[in-house]
């Protein structure tokens, strides 16, 4: 193989690699909520997905819960304000957030995003400081196509960065249950 063809393949290869070590694998090992389940309950076109949150998304996440508290009638100046100095408290960090995501091309019952977690650690002990929930109504476009998702949103602010926990400490285990008692189980570890 000719240099000009092993130089770029060498610059792929070496790219590949990098991303590789940075990323973060989430694997769901139990799924008693499956898609036929989740397409009843939820809509054909619905997605249910983990994911380590990363700066650009923290960001839009927290203008939308800013703007959703400000836009709160039940809470009066006091409390708005009060809720804006927590929200504004919290900082990004790279590897410290998960999400669990619902999104949807129409509205649901509450009774249908009523959902249960546990984040624990692989010793048992609870993995996160705080769980903070997130409505958006989003408007999307797609070229020609656009419409509306709706998106539940369940953010973890985990006690460490996954990058810093102890081998002895991994993987997380993310289980969601939801309505009926159906529960999936994602394995995450860096």
């Amino acid at each position: 193989m000719n240099s000009k063809i092993r130089k770029p393949l060498f610059a792929l290869f070496l790219i590949v690699l990098v991303s590789a070590c940075g990323s973060v694998s989430i694997v769901k090992v139990q799924s008693d909520a499956d898609d036929a389940y989740l397409k009843q309950n939820y809509g054909e076109h619905g997605i249910h997905f983990v994911n380590v949150l990363q700066e650009s998304s923290f960001n839009y996440m927290m203008n939308a819960m800013r703007s959703g508290i400000i836009d709160n009638q039940n809470l009066n100046d006091t409390q708005r304000e009060t809720e804006i100095k927590k929200l504004n408290a919290i900082q990004f960090v790279k590897n410290g957030y998960l999400v669990f995501n619902i999104r949807v091309p129409q509205s649901l019952y509450q009774k249908q995003y009523n959902l249960k977690f546990t984040l624990t650690d692989n010793t048992g002990v609870r993995a996160y400081k705080d769980l903070r929930y997130l409505y958006m109504k989003n408007l999307v476009s797609y070229g020609n196509v656009s419409g509306i998702n709706f998106d539940y949103v369940w953010i973890f602010r985990l006690n460490k960065t996954l990058d810093t926990m102890q081998p002895g400490e991994l993987p997380l285990k993310l289980s969601v249950t939801y309505p009926n008692d159906r529960t999936n189980v994602y394995l995450i570890k860096p």
